[in-house]
């Protein structure tokens, strides 16, 4: 089922669905089961009201129609706006002596749904789930999932108050009282990255600024509904959902799409991916610009007592994501025109001739690119440093013939132009961005960046699958948000272990002997790389002291044969010679960075 039918809300509010009639009643179509809890009533007698504004003073009718009206207008959007929030009062039942709930209603009309009303409701004082839990000021023990060990510097990048243009999570931290607000910003392949974060450390010891997460963790359809639901929150991973009561049989048929709920009962996945992390209650605020998702403000609570923000704050919350989404599309509109400037080959009064007028330092500049590309009326220019240009020069002949009229942009040249013939291949160039400056392409300027090696902390294996035992195809959430770096000698071992199985076969000389030759370099490469990784373990500060035994006579004979076939071919004499009252089995002790003795 898509995540956004859900048919249940979180039950500390909710829900009721109205369809206006001609006479200008309102009957309840949909009502989540535990109206009676929050409103006194339950769901077969408000379905058996004429009107549910019945319930209601005249002035609170008043109040709702008001909205109602205002909901209706052309330029209401949920998408844009999200629901419209007030306060209402409801009249209790006759029956029960209370006092009448003041309660804070958000509502809106789904595009599906224009003759649907859809009211979701809160507690303005609400004893049973508070906005925030009693005893707040002394807080639990902090959770530690990570087990990490952050440098001082890590520690006060994330827990320190930085200044508010520095740290927008400060906003939301000062507004929403969570214990982490994180901006969670998205690549070109929706991996996320923790770019900073602001982190109560009374309350978890976690820290994720640096870390990387897989597109897979948020998959597609989520990142749909958090691009049209900007606001998303989470009271309690562990409260239990509550069902939607439909009036009749046709309205079940229709399921209620709660893509703009506030009180949408999330995925159960998503909810166990939560308490992985420990975290108790959530909330999201999107960031889009250019329409896509482009970051995302997550705000945590750990602990055993349930936060959340009410309908106002909420709606607060959004004007902050709204405003840094037009802030970045203001930027780079900004970049844009100051390119435009820059890159204006058509003739004018101070520019006659229409060259491009910018100089090649601030085109650099203005693209963060090694070095650019022009070609202009069959005459090409390189401006910067390209430290190969028969690669440039391979790339303006492709793209000479290919006459591209649109702008592209590519990170891998070698995956998205496989038409591209360059039999050296391409060492220097790694990505680019082209800008046609003709109608029939015959004229462009080509900005190339060099490969830069960029090592990415993950958040645990990015490229594991955890399957849930006794199903098949399940994913389970991760349960470990360690980080995680891919080492070069994984794939070596791999290697290691296949010519160690070719050389249990039956094989001609030759090819053992090439085999082995083989098995005994990648072995090397092993060695080589585990002292590099050991050198930086120093580095951090542990222990390097390992003590290995090993065949002395043997380790020489393996490193010596490597030379054999040099001296051959050189017409060299080549000895190793062995004294034989030396001892086979020796002990090699690690010491201080490196340094190796034997005894």
């Amino acid at each position: 089922m898509p995540i956004h039918i859900t048919g249940a809300i979180q039950s500390f509010g909710l829900l009721v669905a109205l369809e206006e009639q001609d006479g200008g009643d309102f009957l309840v179509r949909v009502v989540s089961e535990n109206s009676s809890k929050i409103i006194g009533y339950l769901p077969q007698e408000l379905s058996r009201l004429k009107s549910f504004t019945d319930i209601l003073s005249q002035e609170q009718a008043d109040n709702l129609l008001d909205h109602v009206d205002f909901i209706r207008d052309e330029e209401a959007d949920p998408a844009t706006d999200g629901p419209e929030a007030f306060t209402l009062s409801i009249r209790p039942p006759r029956s029960i002596s209370r006092k009448t709930p003041k309660l804070w209603c958000a509502m809106h009309i789904h595009p599906s749904y224009p003759e649907l009303i859809i009211c979701e409701f809160e507690m303005n004082e609400d004893q049973i789930y508070p906005l925030v839990p009693p005893n707040e000021e002394t807080p639990e023990p902090p959770e530690d999932t990570l087990h990490s060990n952050p440098t001082q510097e890590e520690y006060t990048e994330s827990t320190q108050n930085t200044n508010i243009l520095e740290n927008p999570g400060r906003v939301v931290k000062e507004l929403t009282g969570s214990h982490r607000v994180m901006i969670y910003q998205f690549d070109a392949a929706f991996n996320g990255r923790v770019v900073t974060e602001l982190v109560d450390p009374r309350a978890t010891k976690d820290l994720y600024k640096g870390l990387n997460f897989p597109a897979s963790d948020i998959p597609k359809q989520a990142r749909h509904l958090y691009k049209i639901n900007k606001v998303r929150l989470l009271y309690d991973r562990d409260l239990e959902t509550v069902r939607l009561v439909c009036r009749t049989i046709e309205d079940l048929e229709q399921p209620l799409d709660l893509s703009f709920s506030y009180l949408r009962a999330m995925s159960p996945i998503h909810i166990k991916y939560l308490a992985n992390m420990a975290v108790r209650s959530s909330m999201s605020i999107s960031i889009n610009a250019f329409n896509e998702l482009w970051d995302l403000i997550a705000c945590h609570s750990y602990g055993s007592r349930s936060m959340r923000v009410s309908f106002p704050i909420r709606k607060m919350c959004r004007l902050v994501g709204d405003t840094a989404s037009r802030n970045i599309e203001r930027l780079s509109y900004a970049s844009r025109l100051q390119a435009r400037k820059l890159i204006n080959t058509v003739p004018t009064e101070v520019n006659h001739s229409g060259y491009i007028v910018a100089s090649s330092e601030d085109l650099l500049k203005l693209f963060d690119a090694g070095f650019v590309l022009l070609l202009i009326r069959g005459e090409t220019k390189i401006m910067g440093k390209p430290g190969q240009s028969q690669e440039a020069l391979a790339m303006l002949e492709y793209f000479r013939m290919r006459k591209i009229t649109l702008v592209i942009t590519s990170q891998d040249i070698r995956e998205d132009f496989p038409g591209l013939r360059y039999p050296p291949g391409f060492d220097i160039i790694a990505g680019l961005l082209l800008v046609p400056l003709t109608v029939g392409g015959s004229d462009f300027i080509v900005f190339f960046r060099k490969g830069q090696i960029k090592k990415v902390k993950w958040a645990e294996n990015p490229y594991e699958k955890f399957i849930k035992e006794g199903t098949e195809g399940y994913l389970e959430p991760r349960k470990s948000f360690k980080t995680w770096t891919h080492e070069v000698r994984t794939p070596l071992n791999a290697i290691i272990n296949y010519l160690e199985i070719a050389l249990e076969g039956s094989l001609d000389q030759e090819t053992r002997d090439n085999l082995a030759k083989s098995h005994s370099a990648s072995k090397s490469s092993i060695y080589v790389i585990n002292d590099l990784l050991d050198l930086t373990k120093t580095e951090e500060g542990r222990d390097l002291i390992k003590d290995e035994i090993f065949n002395l006579p043997a380790t020489i004979r393996e490193a010596t044969d490597y030379f054999r076939g040099d001296a051959k071919r050189k017409g060299l004499e080549y000895q190793v010679i062995e004294n034989p009252g030396f001892h086979n089995t020796c002990m090699g002790i690690n010491e201080e960075y490196g340094k190796r003795s034997l005894t």
